[in-house]
């Protein structure tokens, strides 16, 4: 079998692992092109250092199967490699919080769980949840991984995740204090930033924030989680310079 090294690490094509001098087994990430991170998935846990904390999946503290587990393992091997290391942590919560379910702690395959059965574990889901669970299930369905059933993967569609979204109304309506502006609200921060000599006593780094929440309607939260070099002068001929986004 041939094999190409990156580093200290060995690349074998026929499961898509890296081991290294010692024989664990990671997968790569490459949610940061720039800044790949190998993932250990060796043994009972799974962890790599990001971002200063230790993302891991702690299969030992998982009371699943140990047939179930190693069916179910190979999907989330492939979330790992394109999701933020941190996702692993995210897996490892959501796993925990089934070790009270009766429908999957005992069964080997999802093949043993009643449409029924799914249903009453999707239900005592946390909301945040329900849609990782469902994303899992459809990918496993559509491998033939873990007795996943493509029927009930597509029937998963229909089920809601938040059985109450009445108070999302507010991000799209005017509310006072968490729905969108109103015309005259958004009229009078247009014209302020639009004003250069009104840059906010000189921090010109707010006014290009604002211009990014207006023309891109991200969230806050988005915004500041953009590379620093995602912000970039565009020269355009006969018009003045403008900043926009990779």
């Amino acid at each position: 079998m041939k094999t190409k090294p990156i580093q200290k690490y060995i690349y074998l094509p026929d499961n898509d692992r890296y081991v290294d001098e010692d024989g664990l087994l990671y997968v790569l990430n490459e949610y940061n092109p720039d800044n790949p991170v190998f993932i250990c998935v060796s043994g009972e846990l799974w962890q790599t250092p990001y971002n200063g904390d230790n993302a891991h999946l702690d299969w030992s503290r998982i009371t699943l199967t140990k047939t179930f587990k190693q069916s179910i393992s190979e999907v989330f091997c492939r979330l790992m490699k394109k999701n933020a290391p941190s996702y692993l942590s995210k897996i490892n919560s959501l796993l925990l919080s089934l070790e009270n379910s009766k429908q999957l702690t005992t069964i080997k395959s999802f093949d043993e769980v009643s449409i029924k059965g799914l249903r009453e574990l999707w239900m005592q889901l946390k909301p945040t949840s329900r849609s990782h669970f469902r994303k899992w299930y459809a990918m496993m369905a559509d491998d033939g991984i873990a007795g996943a059933s493509f029927q009930i993967a597509q029937e998963m569609k229909t089920w809601k995740a938040r059985e109450e979204l009445v108070h999302l109304r507010d991000v799209v309506n005017w509310h006072e204090t968490k729905g969108s502006l109103t015309s005259a609200e958004h009229s009078l921060l247009k014209n302020t930033i639009t004003d250069y000599q009104n840059t906010f006593h000189g921090h010109l780094w707010m006014n290009i924030y604002c211009w990014l929440l207006m023309d891109t309607l991200k969230r806050s939260s988005q915004i500041l989680e953009m590379r620093k070099n995602s912000v970039h002068v565009v020269k355009v001929k006969m018009a003045r310079k403008s900043i926009s986004l990779k």
